[in-house]
């Protein structure tokens, strides 16, 4: 009964993102469904729901409170520094700092490298800092006017700015989410696994702009062309990409360049030294780089505290987005189905990073959510791996460069958003998008598994 219902709510959450439910309501709902069906493992229903899904402590029989994260665990742990990340990408899209970058590296390498100057700009804002979401807004209108110029189908839009999501999660000192959270369990720091992290980000960047483009020549050999949206298109096709009134190239440019070089910086001081941990060193660095932003650019910025407030605001959503998606699979790991699933990736006779890299692809498809099923599976297998002997640094690397390959099947809520901003749908971009975000990036990760198993030897 277990079995059969933890397996209908996975489904169920699969099948009710991908239609449009809101995750929030779809992560309850099959939360529920868990531990209604899996009872007798998890005790009474109130406490699992109190513990297991919002996180919060129960009394144990022989004194005490249990210990879990799920959803107040999240939120405690990582509110500040997507907000702070939220806030920085705010100001960098208000002020046109952002547009800035973009039309910039178009003006010189040409509307003929669009997918090349896609790839790059989305790179340097999600290294600054600035969340894939955010990104979204800002890439775009750019990147629509050089696929229109060039005229490149549409598709390839979709997949040249995923592709760069890659970045966040592989390449060493950038201050993401997804390069914090395994600090958390594995005491290191963002610049972790450096070897493993830059030749798979030099693989998976290769790879992906060679796939672009020999499938955009193919394509347009087929006689695909870029076709109009009018409801995404107009506005942005009509300005031809402005340009006037916002910050210049440089100054913009050097924000996201600050960022990185500030991270690393405090990782090799503050965090090393034992002054602060890495989420609040991040979070921090964060901050004075978008003060640097709220003065250089503050005549672009003309309501400043309304951009501040809503750039908190807009963190706030993700925040809670990923967190009932981290309770739920919390819920998960608490059932036999799950037990059976990590002892079977645990127990196989292979290199404990490929066995990083099985699970935390596992959990990433389970949640539709690479953020969740990284903190999920570091919160329930980093340790049992630790134990093992493995190098936590080229862990962390393995493991946060898996978080990005099957966290992007359909039911992803940044996938749907995205082809909605970018006048788009399934049946037109979503192939190219699954090669670039799935094929690609697993192919990536393994290599790092294989480059960390290596190097243990040597």
């Amino acid at each position: 009964m277990g079995t059969i219902g933890t397996l209908t709510a996975l489904i169920l959450l699969v099948v009710l993102v991908y239609k449009g439910w809101g995750v929030i309501q779809t992560s309850f709902l099959a939360a529920l469904i868990v531990m209604l069906t899996n009872g007798p493992a998890m005790g009474n229903f109130f406490d699992a729901f109190q513990n297991y899904f919002l996180g919060i402590p129960v009394p144990l029989p022989g004194g005490g409170y249990s210990q879990t994260s799920g959803l107040t665990g999240f939120v405690a742990a990582n509110m500040f520094v997507i907000v702070t990340g939220s806030l920085f990408g705010a100001v960098m899209a208000e002020s046109g700092a952002a547009k800035s970058i973009a039309i910039g590296l178009g003006k010189r390498f040409g509307a003929k490298n669009a997918i090349l100057i896609t790839m790059v700009a989305t790179a340097i804002l999600i290294a600054g800092g600035i969340s894939a979401f955010v990104c979204m807004y800002a890439v775009f209108p750019l990147a629509v006017v050089l696929f229109h110029q060039a005229d490149i189908p549409r598709k390839y839009l979709l997949g040249s700015y995923w592709c760069a999501v890659f970045v966040c999660v592989g390449l060493p000192g950038v201050p993401t989410v997804h390069n914090i959270v395994p600090s958390e369990y594995l005491g290191t720091d963002v610049m972790a696994g450096p070897v493993v992290g830059l030749i798979c980000t030099a693989f998976a960047f290769t790879a992906d702009y060679l796939f672009l483009t020999i499938s955009c020549k193919r394509a347009k050999a087929r006689g695909e062309h870029f076709v109009v949206n009018p409801e995404t298109d107009g506005v942005q096709i009509q300005a031809d990409g402005g340009g006037e009134n916002m910050p210049a190239f440089l100054p913009s440019l050097l924000a996201p360049a600050m960022a990185v070089f500030l991270c690393i910086l405090s990782n090799y001081t503050l965090v090393r030294a034992g002054i602060c941990s890495t989420n609040n060193a991040v979070s921090f660095v964060l901050i004075v780089v978008t003060l640097y932003c709220l003065v250089a650019f503050g005549r672009f910025l003309p309501k400043k505290m309304e951009t501040v407030t809503n750039g908190i605001q807009s963190g706030l959503v993700p925040v809670f987005l990923v967190a009932f998606v981290v309770a739920f699979g919390n819920v998960v790991t608490h059932t036999e189905l799950y037990t059976n699933i990590v002892d079977f990736a645990l127990n196989l006779d292979m290199s404990p990073y490929f066995s990083a890299v099985l699970s935390v692809n596992i959990l990433a498809g389970i949640t539709a959510s690479g953020l969740g099923g990284l903190q999920i599976f570091m919160a329930s297998c980093a340790q049992h791996f630790v134990e093992l002997g493995v190098n936590p640094g080229l862990l962390h690397r393995v493991a946060a460069m898996s978080a990005a390959g099957l966290d992007s099947l359909p039911n992803n809520g940044s996938i749907v958003t995205s082809l909605k901003i970018m006048g788009s749908d399934f049946k037109e971009s979503y192939g190219v998008i699954f090669v670039v975000t799935v094929v690609i990036t697993i192919a990536a990760s393994s290599l790092g598994a294989a480059v960390a198993t290596i190097l243990t030897i040597l």
